[in-house]
């Protein structure tokens, strides 16, 4: 059984080095399109996480890991496990971390062309369990898809929770902080597993950074080209192409940004509207319902009846 981690919820950014939360929400909740910005760990402590897309479902029960590669939108359910909560704690890598790890893997004794020439299928397995100490090219081929980890080495859950409470320490020098993110990619590494650097961003990701980065301004179409040194038109045209408007895109960042405050906070419901650019609690409470089918109350409180 885990021992779950009892410290104050907050999100808590490292610059340089990522962002972490401990998760916990009452009822279970069903995300059709979740875009994961950077490359994830999440440990679930409670319940069940499904992750589905691409074709293919992942599912990751207590004490297991779920790694998310970053760039892509995924469907997410967080399960509870009867009437206790569902729990987790969440690791977001910055791509230099990441870039470091991969420098790290080659060194371990698979290099770049090594890892391009494994196979899809070693790439893409939606859910493996590799062995420690795995080494040859599809242990260091950068992961194209979720894997879950369903019986992780304790030494790499423990690392998991150790870069948590690390992170969340504001007197944590950096170079422990960094140091302790570099443990866990290692461990991924030595079980089979790494993430693969970040490319040039798209258009789209860097319009969804630059909107998840202050969703409580007032953003339209204008005042994101001019963010972005692109004309108006070209903004629009761009986002009509993938299938978006920049309201709608707006509105989604700012749930998605909501959702995990919900999560990973105790702050109020009312304030999490006011940073995420909702008018008030009120008009939060629509769009979420609207969105997820339950209001953000209803998230966090089980007790609480669904209208």
């Amino acid at each position: 059984m885990l021992t779950v981690v009892q410290s104050p919820r907050r999100c808590t950014v490292r610059e340089g080095l990522g962002a972490s939360a401990h998760l916990r929400q009452g009822r279970e909740l069903f995300v059709p399109e979740l875009y994961v910005g950077q490359s994830t760990v999440v440990l679930v402590l409670a319940g069940r996480k499904t992750v589905f897309g691409q074709g293919e479902l992942w599912r990751c029960d207590e004490g297991g890991l779920i790694l998310l590669p970053h760039g892509a939108s995924y469907g997410v359910t967080n399960q509870l496990n009867g009437d206790a909560p569902y729990e987790a704690i969440s690791l977001m890598f910055d791509d230099s971390l990441i870039a470091a790890s991969a420098e790290a893997a080659t060194a371990m004794g698979a290099g770049p062309s090594a890892a391009s020439a494994a196979s899809d299928e070693s790439r893409a397995a939606p859910a493996v369990a590799a062995a420690p100490g795995m080494s040859g090219a599809s242990a260091f081929a950068p992961l194209v898809a979720p894997r879950v980890l369903a019986a992780p080495a304790a030494g790499l859950r423990q690392a998991v929770e150790r870069v948590r409470a690390l992170w969340m320490e504001p007197h944590t020098p950096d170079q422990i902080a960094r140091h302790a993110a570099q443990e866990v990619l290692v461990w991924l590494a030595l079980q089979g597993s790494r993430f693969a650097p970040a490319t040039q961003p798209s258009f789209l990701a860097r319009l969804r950074a630059l909107l998840a980065a202050a969703p409580a301004q007032p953003w339209n179409a204008a005042s994101a080209a001019i963010a972005l040194n692109v004309s108006e038109a070209t903004l629009r045209r761009r986002l009509a192409r993938d299938g978006h408007s920049m309201s709608g895109l707006l509105l989604e960042v700012r749930l998605s940004q909501a959702m995990m405050l919900l999560q990973a906070t105790d702050d109020y419901v009312g304030q999490i509207a006011l940073d995420c650019g909702f008018a008030n609690h009120a008009h939060f409470s629509r769009m979420f319902k609207g969105r997820f089918g339950i209001t953000p109350t209803q998230l966090r409180d089980p007790e609480h009846a669904v209208a």
